[in-house]
């Protein structure tokens, strides 16, 4: 009898010392411990009936992604797929694999797990969690890859807009809806899409903007009345109205060059602003609008905004009627933000348009003083 009673607790003590030793590992990846957790977690599924070999293979394979080391991570979500085929984790291992995959660079396999588990959950109806997935694959898509990655695929926006639609029309809540309407409309943007763009952006400022009063023209905003009783506004509104007048200056015809070893951009303006006079105006009045209702602290906000606002006097070929005025804000621009990557370019836009409104001393002194701050 004392026998027994003796390998009772011996075997009460083992099982405890390898639950604990699961429990340090789940402590040792909180805190990046990535190889110490791995080596606890192999110690503790090298033991003899061992309870969750299924959790424990799992977490082996989340450290060694978050580890860097992909290949064997790829075979521990493998092992789960595999040998633990009814596992609540097998679904987890399933995600992190396309993530393994994803980091590897092979978006085609990552695809495939994504259409076969998008296929499974609305099959079986199992929304939940699902707009996650598809807008995580969304954000990848959408990716543009830097300079240096040389093996990786041009961003699908296209592809990105799809995934990102799909999400919409699953029952999500309000913060999640906010940021994928967004993100769709800044997808159509990237495109060039501007009526497009134009209108998600309108779509998403309706939604979640309790100050929008409507698109500039449009009966709604003629008759000024806000909305009673508004949700709180969206986390994007603000990007939305910037992201607003840049379509709309595009709209206009205007191509903003980054120039390559220079600190002023080109600008490429129609050589006649007549005909698009009307949507600059949009672009301005959304522009001030944004000016009007952004924060104080919003510093890089308001001068970003105040250089699409000189922009939409469509210098240096500005209207007749609008070139003074034009001057005007671009002066300010340059007087309110001299620091400014834009102010040397707006300077040189000063001097353009005198140029080419024949004004010659105005246009002398102008381009002086481009010199003086390109210097």
């Amino acid at each position: 009898m004392r026998a027994l009673l003796l390998f009772l607790f011996t075997l009460c003590v083992l099982t405890a010392s390898a639950e604990d030793r699961l429990r340090t590992a789940e402590q040792a990846i909180q805190v990046k411990k990535f190889d110490q957790a791995v080596t606890l977690l192999d110690e503790y599924m090298a033991g003899d009936e061992v309870e969750q070999q299924d959790y424990a293979t799992y977490l082996r394979a989340l450290a060694l992604f978050h580890d860097k080391k992909g290949k064997a991570a790829a075979e521990a979500c493998d092992a789960v797929l595999e040998q633990f085929r009814d596992s609540k984790w097998k679904r987890k291992a399933l995600y992190l694999k396309s993530r393994v995959l994803i980091e590897q660079k092979k978006f085609e396999e990552a695809e495939a797990i994504y259409e076969a588990e998008a296929n499974r959950l609305f099959s079986s109806d199992r929304k939940k969690g699902l707009a996650s997935v598809l807008i995580e694959f969304g954000d990848e898509m959408a990716r543009e890859p830097d300079d240096n990655e040389l093996d990786a695929p041009p961003a699908d926006f296209n592809k990105a807009i799809q995934l990102y639609q799909k999400a919409l029309s699953i029952e999500i809540d309000r913060e999640l809806r906010d940021t994928v309407t967004f993100k769709i409309a800044h997808s159509y943007q990237k495109l060039s899409q501007w009526p497009v763009a134009e209108q998600h952006y309108q779509q998403y400022l309706k939604e979640f903007d309790p100050k929008w009063a409507g698109p500039v023209g449009s009966p709604e905003r003629f008759r000024g009345q806000l909305r009673e009783n508004p949700l709180p506004a969206g986390e994007h509104w603000k990007d939305a109205r910037f992201h607003l007048v840049e379509v709309q200056l595009a709209m206009s015809g205007q191509v903003v060059e980054v120039i390559a070893g220079q600190r002023h951009q080109n600008v490429q303006v129609q050589g006649d602003a007549t005909g698009f006079l009307p949507k600059l105006q949009m672009a301005r009045q959304n522009g001030e609008d944004l000016l009007r209702l952004a924060d104080k602290a919003d510093k890089a906000l308001k001068a970003d905004t105040h250089w699409l606002l000189v922009r939409t006097y469509n210098l240096p070929h500005p209207a007749a009627s609008e070139r003074d005025r034009g001057i005007q804000e671009a002066r300010r621009f340059i007087e309110d933000h001299p620091s400014h990557p834009r102010a040397t370019d707006t300077s040189r836009l000063i001097a353009l348009t005198y140029r080419n409104a024949g004004q010659t001393d105005d246009a002398i002194a102008a381009y002086e003083a481009f010199s003086g701050e390109k210097n």
